[in-house]
């Protein structure tokens, strides 16, 4: 947080992402899960522990993503490119 410009860029554009990627990680919950509905409990808790490691997988990009379009939208000092 360089000043108060940048740190509300970077809230609104994660927000943004992080709705993204949410949908992406809610799909990526749902099919499986229909899969192994009825199975055993340790059927079902191996597929939810897999599924939570495969969703750091979208939720971890958004930080890079986010930082690059600041470095792209602000420069050194936080002040905005023209």
């Amino acid at each position: 947080m360089q000043n108060l410009d940048t740190w509300r860029f970077a809230q609104k554009y994660w927000g943004r992402l992080r709705k993204k990627t949410a949908a992406v990680c809610f799909v990526m919950a749902i099919i499986p899960m229909v899969l192994v509905f009825g199975k055993s409990t340790d059927t079902v808790g191996t597929a939810g522990g897999i599924i939570c490691m495969a969703q750091l997988i979208p939720m971890l990009t958004t930080i890079p993503k986010t930082e690059k379009a600041l470095k792209e939208t602000f420069d050194d000092e936080g002040n905005f490119r023209n």
